[in-house]
């Protein structure tokens, strides 16, 4: 391996520096889920060929010219936190230097009528955000609920006794309470960001094709999480929303800048086109494992205000996980499965990356 290897090319620039960062978290331990996403996630930085020299080099200017794994990590959580605090920059930065806005007019685009549909934990720090927003502007049926303990691992039992009818009617006045003070919220910030005060705004959104995701959808939490390549190692309550791709405004395709520190993530060679949009890692072994497998498309946009409207058109109840989303222990057998059905979709994969799981042993410039 060459020194200056990074994003799938050598280069002479100084971001090349970020290739030191990525050998020293190789050459660490092989054993421990954390050590294996961060493995992972190294490796699919060194070849995360859609960051172009010219975004590299900004990227790295721009947030801290990291050369080690934790100035590296601190630099991508800076990176993601520009999203919340100062989405006008991030946003800016997406257009003006990374190339990753996708043409609307390009034949492989969600057209806007077509739905795009997430999925998103309801005890998220931006769910936990929203509760308590609502609870403080006695919004519907969260007025009286109290102070949230915002440290909490699960979601109130107040609300989750709301919730654990599993039944859409019954969950219905919850639900459009969280999307009015999710509304609201946004509200908030737009006004104090026009008044010259911050406030921060919710990360961007990861969206998929609805009827793609439709054609393998599963009826438990858990296959939700696993079918958008979420992990949830503890319990946690899901949500599913769908709406017309024309509300998402300017579609995005995400790389593992955006993705940050996770290693299911994966990033596509050069002849998957920017308009298609990522891949994203199927997580259960049966649809992954599959001859005739395809992965999601994946692509990403600036949040928007949703209505509950939006929850009953993607037609699930609000279920909970039950028992943990994308496990550790399948991480790589997850990515070669993913490796695989790349492979039978883009040529030249192989000559681009390989193997899709990061050497074993010890790594070296």
């Amino acid at each position: 391996m060459v020194a200056n290897r990074i994003f799938g090319r050598e280069t002479v620039r100084e971001h090349g520096k970020l290739a030191a960062a990525c050998a020293e978290i190789l050459g660490g331990q092989t054993t421990g889920f954390d050590l294996q996403l961060s493995r992972a996630f190294a490796w699919n930085l060194l070849h995360e060929s859609r960051v172009s020299e010219f975004w590299a080099e900004e990227w790295f200017a721009e947030f801290g010219k990291p050369v080690t794994a934790q100035s590296l990590r601190d630099s991508l959580t800076d990176y993601l936190y520009t999203f919340r605090s100062r989405p006008s920059d991030a946003y800016s930065l997406l257009e003006d230097f990374a190339n990753a806005f996708v043409n609307c007019f390009h034949s492989g685009v969600p057209q806007p009528h077509e739905l795009l549909i997430t999925t998103f934990d309801l005890w998220s720090p931006a769910s936990r955000a929203v509760w308590q927003y609502g609870i403080t502007q006695g919004i519907g049926t969260l007025r009286g609920l109290g102070g949230l303990d915002r440290a909490a691992t699960k979601l109130p039992a107040n609300i989750v006794n709301a919730l654990s009818s599993r039944d859409q009617d019954l969950q219905m006045p919850m639900m459009a309470a969280y999307f009015a003070a999710q509304e609201a919220y946004l509200d908030e910030v737009d006004r104090r960001r026009t008044s010259g005060d911050c406030m921060d705004t919710f990360s961007p959104v990861w969206v998929t094709r609805e009827a793609e995701w439709k054609k393998r959808t599963s009826a438990s939490a858990t296959g939700w999480c696993e079918s958008v390549g979420v992990c949830r190692p503890d319990s946690c309550w899901m949500a599913v929303i769908a709406y017309p791709a024309r509300r998402a405004g300017q579609l995005i395709r995400p790389t593992q800048l955006e993705a940050g520190w996770f290693g299911r993530h994966f990033p596509t060679p050069l002849s998957c086109s920017r308009e298609t949009g990522g891949r994203i890692v199927e997580g259960r072994t049966a649809i992954a494992l599959r001859s005739d497998h395809a992965s999601l498309p994946e692509y990403i946009h600036a949040p928007i205000r949703l209505k509950v409207d939006d929850w009953r058109r993607a037609g699930f109840p609000v279920l909970d996980t039950v028992v943990p989303a994308g496990p550790h222990a399948r991480l790589f057998a997850d990515r070669e499965a993913h490796w695989m059905a790349l492979q039978r979709k883009f040529p030249g994969l192989v000559a681009w990356m390989a193997s899709p799981n990061p050497p074993i042993g010890i790594y070296r410039l």
